[in-house]
């Protein structure tokens, strides 16, 4: 319509016809009709309806004011229902929005229109979740850059995926099967859709995205310098940075060196090749015996076992406590129904919040704990080849695999000095384990025993 009166605005010297097929549609609501109306006058327009004749009388202009208003009554009676049952539907369970990202709207028998997973997107936010919950990613510029690597997700100007639609999905309970409209006084409700991760990864992805500020993994590690930002200065215990050099020949060369103000080494460069076959050489030490491993295996075989048997344990431990909780929950909700002042509400709000989710999360356990999803050998197959040689996966050469053997692998950063080499490097607890192991001798107890002999007490031999 604005399109309209700007293009008879602008031919004021010519006079046109408007026709509408349907009063109600010309006439939206009695206040919008009016306003119409003078505009159309106003640039000499002449209106035309095919179910109504208007008449430049008292009498018309009434019997048009009634006809408007009646069609503004016809469409707030429409937008009511559609409302109600908008309403009715998502408090039974069902997701009527527009499908957030890893989501799509099937038709399922016995429920119409449903959310179903969206195939490789759902598999994509699953895994940012899992690889948030689990420490495999640490901020949301890492999810972000993992998003862009794999996804389809809009992009700004310069194809990047902006910091707020990262932030949005990692944030949506409908991943974890629960459904919020806040506007409607729905929170928290649980969904009939299929979750793509369970409520307990969910909680402890907002966890660790509420947690402590991290400083984002750094724009300038690349495929070149794969341990930039790890490596530490041994002068002055800086980050060594790195660069190419370019030789008087012509011919570029790799470094690392340090930029702290004040320290010996500063501006001292460091052949790449030297840095990095003394970390792949500390790295390949690692690598526990064979007899270590195969311990280890069996220790994770007495472990499974011993879960498995306290199984049903812990189910009825878990199934009691969401019994408990929930009676707490009951308990709290008649006295909110008898409160009054609006702080004792608000806290009893609360407590009834943090209760539900407690009591979710023993659900969610109960639920998805109780049977193992899969065996032995593939829970822990991957774990027990990195943990039999982290080189070998160091060696694939992919940038993220790398970053994270570091953090894997390794306490803290290392230092690196000039002049002695690698330092010592402290590594996690299952290395430092397996390396007790390893590094231990081990051997039969002497029949003599491991305490000297003494002379007070005579030594008295059988006869042979």
């Amino acid at each position: 319509m604005v399109a309209l009166l700007s293009f008879l605005k602008a031919q004021p010297d010519k006079q046109f016809c408007v026709i509408f097929d349907d009063l109600k549609r010309f006439a939206r609501d009695a206040e919008f009709h009016m306003k119409l109306r003078r505009e159309l006058n106003a640039v000499r327009a002449k209106v035309e309806c095919l179910n109504f004749k208007f008449e430049d009388t008292p009498e018309g202009e009434f019997i048009e004011t009634i006809m408007a208003a009646q069609g503004e009554l016809e469409r707030k009676q429409n937008r009511r229902q559609v409302i109600q049952k908008m309403q009715s539907r998502v408090s039974a369970g069902y997701y009527l929005f527009a499908p957030t990202y890893g989501y799509t709207y099937e038709k399922v028998d016995g429920h119409g229109k449903m959310l179903v997973p969206d195939g490789e997107k759902a598999e994509i936010v699953r895994t940012a979740y899992e690889g948030l919950a689990a420490g495999r990613f640490r901020t949301i510029a890492e999810v972000k850059r993992y998003f862009e690597e794999v996804s389809d997700l809009p992009r700004n100007k310069h194809g990047e995926i902006r910091f707020t639609t990262v932030s949005e999905i990692l944030r949506r309970p409908l991943y974890a099967g629960l459904i919020n409209v806040p506007t409607w006084g729905i929170k928290n409700l649980l969904g009939r859709h299929e979750p793509l991760v369970s409520y307990e990864v969910w909680s402890k992805a907002q966890s660790m995205l509420d947690g402590k500020a991290l400083a984002p993994a750094r724009r300038d590690i690349s495929e070149d310098f794969p341990l930039r930002g790890f490596i530490l200065c041994g002068d002055c215990g800086g980050q060594l940075t790195a660069c190419w050099s370019k030789s008087r020949s012509g011919k570029m060369h790799p470094y690392y060196l340090c930029a702290q103000r004040g320290c010996p080494s500063k501006r001292k460069s460091i052949r790449r090749a030297d840095v990095e076959e003394a970390f792949e050489e500390e790295l390949q030490s690692l690598r526990p015996r064979t007899a270590i491993l195969s311990l280890c295996k069996a220790m994770f075989r007495d472990a499974w076992d011993v879960r498995a048997r306290d199984a049903q344990n812990v189910s009825a431990r878990l199934r009691q406590e969401a019994s408990k909780l929930q009676i707490k929950i009951d308990r709290l909700v008649d006295r909110l129904v008898e409160a009054d002042t609006p702080s004792v509400v608000t806290a009893y709000e609360a407590c009834i919040e943090r209760l539900q989710h407690d009591k979710r999360l023993a659900e969610d356990r109960l639920k998805n704990g109780s049977n193992p999803a899969t065996s032995l050998e593939d829970t822990f197959e991957l774990a027990l080849r990195f943990l039999a040689n982290p080189w070998k996966i160091w060696d694939t050469g992919h940038l993220g695999l790398r970053r994270t053997v570091l953090r894997m692998v390794f306490l803290e950063p290392v230092s690196y000095c000039r002049k002695t080499g690698l330092r010592t490097a402290k590594t996690t607890l299952p290395f430092n384990v397996i390396g007790d192991f390893s590094d231990t001798k081990c051997g039969m107890v002497d029949p003599s025993g491991i305490e000297p002999l003494t002379s007070c007490m005579p030594c008295r031999r059988s006869p042979s």
